[in-house]
């Protein structure tokens, strides 16, 4: 029982996780890759 409980409680950690992950990262992406361009660009 202990290990399904535990089980139970790390599903919703894990996918909240995920999701943060899944949501920041392109994010990110697109920061790095614009300041990458106006950096270029203003050289």
């Amino acid at each position: 029982m202990k290990f399904d409980l535990r089980v139970i409680f790390l599903l919703p950690y894990i996918g909240t996780k995920t999701m943060l992950w899944v949501l920041i990262t392109p994010k990110l992406c697109n920061f790095f890759s614009v300041k990458w361009t106006t950096n270029n660009t203003i050289r």
